[in-house]
């Protein structure tokens, strides 16, 4: 069984770095066949030496970035380079998070029945520290997906704890818009809507980090500002499906949050009590304050 480690590399914080690569020379210990591809962001020169004194236990194949690029356009270098390789199964790792040292057998475990597997996450901080809570906590995610109905209004599958069939990959021939953000809700929303069936691993199968720079993080939002932004970053994704996958309610659903928020200056004090011990799994918050604002407007009309 071959396996590639997929992963897009930026510029990070030492340790985060050092993180990465001693996941990465664990969960493959036992794999020789595994191979680490990094996409490597445009001027991020150091990372050939990073490479060298962590040293990933595995090869390495560079895709550098020829030019800037966004986000996304750097994770579709990351997807065409993992279609093209070799590999039976492409793992997905974040670069400022840590694979568990069971993160391959455990992905491979659920591919035997499934084009998708996905894993719960052990929550860290900045440091490290283990928080003592998981990703999927109270999020009642469940242990098969099919459609692309079950990541519509939220998002569980990242590029931190997911695996695919490398030539189910390479079947989709997918090309992610450079402006696809988040590029992971793009990606899995497209392969769910083409067919591929998903299954969750039996046990985590990553460190995830949370810390200041995070886009999301795993905890719900604590400010209408923060509740405002990731709103309006769902909004964009589903209006970048439309005409692929029908995800027309879930828009309207967003679409009416943000005019609430942007009309009304009650509006945190009555959302805010929807998000408590709302789970941290990504726009579960959007999610529950936009059926919150739909029972206002029933209420109101």
């Amino acid at each position: 069984m071959r396996f590639a480690i997929c992963t897009a590399a930026y510029p990070e914080a030492p340790g985060f770095v050092a993180d990465f690569f001693t996941g990465v020379a664990r969960a493959s210990r036992d794999r020789p066949e595994t191979v680490l591809i990094a996409a490597v962001e445009f001027g991020f020169d150091e990372f050939d030496g990073l490479v060298r004194e962590h040293g990933a236990g595995v090869p390495v194949r560079t895709d550098r970035a020829p030019a800037p690029t966004t986000a996304a356009g750097l994770r579709r270098r990351m997807l065409d380079a993992a279609a093209a390789s070799d590999a039976d199964i492409v793992v997905f790792a974040d670069f400022d998070d840590r694979l568990l040292p069971d993160a391959l057998r455990l992905h491979a475990d659920a591919l035997d029945e499934a084009d998708i597997s996905y894993g719960d996450m052990v929550l860290i901080d900045g440091a490290g520290q283990p928080l003592d809570s998981n990703f999927f906590d109270g999020a009642a995610i469940p242990k098969d997906v099919g459609g692309p109905a079950a990541i519509a209004e939220r998002n569980f599958l990242g590029f931190g704890n997911t695996a695919v069939r490398r030539a189910a990959l390479a079947r989709a021939a997918l090309s992610m818009p450079d402006d696809a953000m988040p590029a992971d809700w793009w990606l899995f929303t497209m392969l769910l809507s083409g067919g591929l069936k998903g299954r969750r691993t039996d046990a985590p199968v990553a460190l995830y980090r949370s810390h200041g720079a995070s886009t999301l993080g795993a905890a719900p939002a604590t400010t209408l500002t923060v509740l405002r932004r990731r709103a309006a970053m769902a909004l964009n994704h589903h209006r970048q499906l439309d005409a692929r996958v029908d995800v027309s309610a879930a828009c309207r659903a967003v679409e009416r949050l943000v005019d609430y928020i942007d009309r009304d200056h009650r509006a945190w004090s009555m959302l805010s009590p929807v998000l408590v011990d709302c789970p941290g799994v990504w726009f579960e918050d959007v999610a529950r304050a936009s059926r919150a604002v739909a029972k206002i407007m029933t209420t109101i009309h």
